[in-house]
């Protein structure tokens, strides 16, 4: 097995759990690999425990409950009694009227239990659509962590490290760069967020002229992460900069520039 297919079913191993033959081939290789094995599988589960996800749990909706019928049953029972005893002639309307009452309130109550149990299933449906929108959401977000860490542990990746200028001192970021893959991941730290008519934008910078290499937008907690599925935008840059562009980014930088890196 090469190193290639070892990472993929150690993280596998490590984000999902393994079974059946993936498992013991997974482990017939750890084995083989012996100290060299468990130290790769140890940086890996450090780095997914780094930049591991937090969702909240996902409920599912609770089961419904065929109620209406052993109801309808048991109010049919006892109309059944109503009525049905033979009376003097001059008396059997009163008997008909009785089991139609009787009939009339089943028909009412079943009405109302039908509508109840209609509005069950609607708000079930709700939660349900819900529900598999999340687990989307969250197969996304692990597919997406995924790839992350393929990248950062990638034997070929480079990173990069992009300080803050006089504008912004404290800012800082880290560049990862995966020829193997050709992909490349930035996250930055430390950034205020913007007005809504103003963005991030990336550039990589060969000789005077700056490559667009993405735009983005941090969050409360002043981070942003950075994808680019073409690394050959940012390889054999001279430098990477960020700078403060007006919405949505343009051709060419024309803020300032915040972060910048000499490669």
């Amino acid at each position: 097995m090469d190193s290639e297919r070892f990472r993929e079913q150690a993280l596998e191993h490590l984000l999902h759990g393994l079974e059946g033959t993936e498992l013991e081939e997974f482990e017939a290789e750890l084995r083989r690999r012996g100290e060299a094995g468990e130290l790769e599988l140890a940086r890996l589960r450090e780095t997914v425990a780094a930049v591991a996800l937090g969702a909240p749990p996902i409920e599912p909706p609770p089961a419904l409950k065929a109620r209406l019928l052993s109801r309808i049953v048991t109010e049919g029972e006892g109309a059944e009694v109503i009525g049905l005893r033979r009376e003097p002639r001059a008396r059997w309307w009163i008997g008909t009227a009785a089991l139609a009452a009787s009939v009339a309130l089943i028909l009412g109550f079943w009405n109302v239990q039908l509508r109840r149990d209609l509005d069950g299933l609607s708000t079930d449906l709700s939660a349900a659509r819900e529900g598999l929108a999340a687990a989307d959401s969250l197969r996304g977000e692990l597919n997406s962590l995924r790839d992350d860490i393929m990248t950062i542990t990638s034997p070929e990746a480079s990173a990069i490290t992009l300080t803050g200028t006089a504008e912004r001192p404290e800012a800082r970021a880290r560049a990862f760069i995966d020829p193997l893959t050709g992909r490349a991941l930035i996250f930055v730290y430390e950034l205020p967020i913007l007005p809504p008519d103003s963005v991030y934008q990336l550039w990589a910078i060969r000789g005077q002229s700056p490559v667009d290499a993405g735009t983005f937008s941090v969050g409360a907690d002043r981070r942003a992460r950075l994808p680019i599925t073409d690394a050959g935008i940012v390889l054999g840059a001279d430098a990477l900069a960020v700078t403060i562009e007006p919405a949505p980014g343009g051709p060419a930088p024309t803020g300032p520039i915040i972060l910048s890196s000499t490669l």
